[in-house]
């Protein structure tokens, strides 16, 4: 037998390139704020053992190969697009910090006075790993312990590149929202400022309710497009609100948004559009419901 040369095995290439997937909207996948950048490193630690997973991940993430990303509290699903015909299913699990260790966090983070206003901002305090650790938390996962994922392909290594796809995109999610990176921790945008409004004895005015809202919105889309009945007699002005797209805005923004522009720009002339159609609608039925003099 003639053994040869060994000849290196290329990657094998995806069975197809997905029409609308999530593409990574950065050139070279870069991540500028400080805590997407932390998310990497802790990436980088655990392909160590498994060579280049990473980078083949990282290709994957810029041809757009990942279908769907579904984000709960410490726990991601996705669908990713391999070399077989039927997408691959990846599951990330993350530890959630527990709820009273997260009541400590709350408490640290009204001691800082600018802390609730640089979250309103899309921004994360660069000292907010002190509060965690004076909770005795971390806000990133510390150890494979806190954090593992796990994929249907045969690639036995962990993260393989459809995991790290999926981990590359999520890091450059946060830096659009780092309100992501506390969901996966256990604590849900809306929670988090609710909590954060009520431990810093707030009152409502002092937030819009685009902002914040104690209450969950509904899932269901025709109870959420459905408003109140209007009362058989409407008396005074009918006017829209001052907040453009109030419901759209307490969601937040919306992940993996590849718009040239936020939805909610794209949406809001939509939204002012049906307000100022609601009005007219409100007005009629008023006049038509007038009592008679």
């Amino acid at each position: 037998m003639s053994w040869g040369y060994y000849r290196k095995k290329r990657p094998a290439r995806p069975a197809r390139v997905v029409k609308d997937g999530i593409k990574a909207s950065r050139v070279n996948t870069g991540h500028t704020s400080w805590w997407a950048q932390e998310w990497m490193k802790l990436l980088e630690v655990m392909d160590e053992e498994y060579g280049n997973r990473l980078a083949r991940g990282k290709t994957y993430a810029r041809l757009g190969q990942v279908i769907s990303i579904d984000i709960t509290p410490g726990h991601v699903k996705s669908l990713v697009q391999g070399t077989q015909s039927a997408p691959y299913q990846v599951e990330i699990h993350i530890e959630p910090i527990l709820q009273s260790d997260w009541d400590k966090i709350i408490k640290g983070m009204v001691g800082q006075a600018y802390f609730l206003a640089l979250l309103l901002a899309g921004q994360m305090p660069d000292n907010i790993e002190d509060v965690f650790d004076a909770a005795g938390a971390s806000l990133f996962p510390r150890d494979d312990m806190e954090m593992d994922g796990e994929c249907t392909c045969p690639d036995w290594a962990v993260p393989c590149k459809h995991t790290s796809a999926v981990y590359f995109l999520l890091g450059e999610e946060f830096d659009r929202d780092p309100f992501l990176l506390f969901l996966l921790r256990g604590m849900p945008r809306e929670e988090l400022l609710y909590h954060l409004r009520v431990e810093s004895g707030m009152c409502l005015d002092a937030l819009t309710i685009s902002e914040i809202a104690p209450e969950p919105l509904p899932t269901e889309s025709l109870t959420f497009w459905t408003a109140n009945p209007l009362p058989e007699i409407v008396i005074g002005e009918c006017q829209s609100g001052d907040v453009t797209a109030p419901l759209l805005r307490r969601i937040g923004n919306y992940p993996f948004w590849r718009g040239s522009q936020s939805i909610i720009k794209t949406l809001s002339p939509n939204y002012i559009s049906a307000a100022r159609h609601g009005s007219e609608l409100a007005l009629r039925f008023s006049e038509d419901n007038q009592p008679e003099a």
